[in-house]
């Protein structure tokens, strides 16, 4: 992924986003840029570089105050500053889980 050495590595469960919050290891959040919901794995410095290893999950169902997606194992390292925010969900049935979304990402 880096396409250099790996003079560095260091991991951790938990990170302060930006401009406010914090997400932890099993959190569920979403990516600015795109809307992604994902499953938080680990967060790590590699060279000096944040990142997070994160598992992308499919949505289901799009509603207004909430999106429905399908759990699965689908881990890729993303830059840390990325994450918008940590969201509350429950798990449905089928390893669907239900996510509620903050205001400003409806």
């Amino acid at each position: 992924m880096w396409g250099e050495t790996i003079e560095s590595c260091y991991m951790c469960l938990c990170a302060h986003l930006s401009p406010s919050g914090l997400a932890n290891k099993k959190d569920v959040v979403m990516l600015k840029s795109t809307k992604q919901i994902c499953e938080v794995w680990l967060f790590a410095e590699v060279n000096g570089e944040n990142v997070a290893l994160l598992s992308f999950w499919d949505v289901m169902e799009k509603h207004v105050s909430h999106w429905v997606c399908k759990t699965q194992d689908n881990p890729q390292f993303v830059s840390t500053s990325e994450i918008k925010c940590s969201l509350f969900h429950r798990g449905l049935k089928n390893g669907q889980v239900m996510v509620l979304l903050p205001v400003e990402c409806r």
